[in-house]
């Protein structure tokens, strides 16, 4: 019997809601020559009799099930072990692939065989399907990897790699509990050349999503790890003081409290590994110049002006004098005020 050119990987857990949609998805796809592993990690609904109901019609899909709940991370590995096909793709139980999607990436892989794994667009809609927006990532590896230092920004639905390298890397890392994907991408880039197509091949469902304030807090300490581990990597044995960049990069991600002062000219090797990086400048700097506004609104002055001096002095940004006195006026304004009406309130008992 042949081997398919394509293995589809998906985990499910309790996953009825869309896992129609989702299988339809993959069964209609412009390139049929793929086998579909579906996963279920011990469902408690409706999703093996889903599954299996498909399973009767196309023979394409295997259904393989957990005996205990085994969380996302060790059921794709499950997956990956099973796999026969020359490329990897992955679907979660919730996202769309539109129709030419394994088409016109397996024609990429064919044609640039310098690249080891591969994204795409997506376009994020809600619970009903209505579009929200459509996300672009970068497209070539330098901006990928620059990206990957500090943040994700590739979607687990549209990964297709090649299956030797991902058996090289040994899958997924089963001690991450969340962020696998970010992982994942990460060593990826470590080894290959990665690539991303510029065409929405994906609709990512977003409200499914929803997760509560602590699996929020656990997803973002496993994506700090990494990114911790993606800069420590590159550094080469440079220090790194971890205390100060772990401040400094849960600050960037919406806890500005979390920077002291000083902080931002302690990270010196930080700034030098971006200035120094291929893409790290045209990456980072107007994402930093953005931070450095939000940090002048959020009253520390300081830190926000001192990383505005970074992306000029190391990253080659224009100095944005607006946005900074944008900011002063934002962070002073309020005091300003105050003091206005004490001189009013005062005015007044004259």
């Amino acid at each position: 019997m042949l081997k398919p050119k394509v293995s589809v990987v998906m985990a499910v857990y309790n996953g009825e809601q869309y896992l129609q949609e989702a299988i339809e998805s993959i069964l209609s796809q412009t390139f049929s020559d793929f086998e579909f592993i579906i996963v279920d990690d011990a469902s408690t609904d409706c999703t093996p009799e889903i599954v299996q109901n498909y399973a009767k019609y196309d023979k394409r899909i295997r259904l393989m099930r957990n005996k205990r709940n085994l969380g996302l991370t060790k059921s794709l590995n499950r997956g990956l072990n099973v796999s026969q096909g020359i490329y990897i793709a992955r679907q979660d139980a919730d996202d769309l692939s539109l129709p030419k999607r394994l088409e016109l990436q397996v024609h990429f892989l064919d044609d640039h065989i310098e690249i080891g794994a591969l994204g795409a667009g997506v376009e994020i809609v809600d619970e009903k399907g209505s579009s929200l927006k459509e996300m672009r990532v970068p497209v070539e590896h330098e901006l990928l990897q620059a990206h990957l230092l500090i943040n994700n920004c590739l979607y687990h639905s549209t990964l297709m790699t090649r299956r030797a390298l991902l058996k090289k890397l040994g899958g997924y890392d089963e001690r991450l509990q969340y962020a696998q994907d970010y992982d994942l991408w990460w060593r990826l880039s470590r080894f290959t050349r990665l690539a991303a197509l510029p065409e929405t091949l994906v609709k990512w469902r977003h409200s499914s999503r929803m997760i509560t304030n602590i699996q929020r807090e656990q997803q973002l300490c496993c994506a700090f790890q990494i990114s911790l581990k993606a800069v420590q990597e590159h550094l080469n044995n440079r220090f790194l003081d971890k205390d100060v960049y772990k401040r400094f990069w849960w600050a960037y991600h919406g806890q500005q409290d979390q920077l002291q002062r000083g902080d931002i000219r302690r990270l010196q090797s930080l700034w030098d590994l971006i200035a120094n990086h291929p893409a790290g400048p045209q990456i980072w700097g107007p994402r930093f110049q953005e931070f450095a506004y939000r940090l002048l609104g959020q009253g520390q002055i300081m830190e926000g002006l001192q990383l505005f001096w970074i992306t000029s002095r190391f990253l080659k940004q224009p100095l944005q004098w607006k946005l900074i006195c944008k900011g002063l006026m934002k962070a002073y304004m309020p005091m300003l005020v105050q003091a206005v009406r004490r001189w009013q309130g005062r005015k007044k008992k004259d």
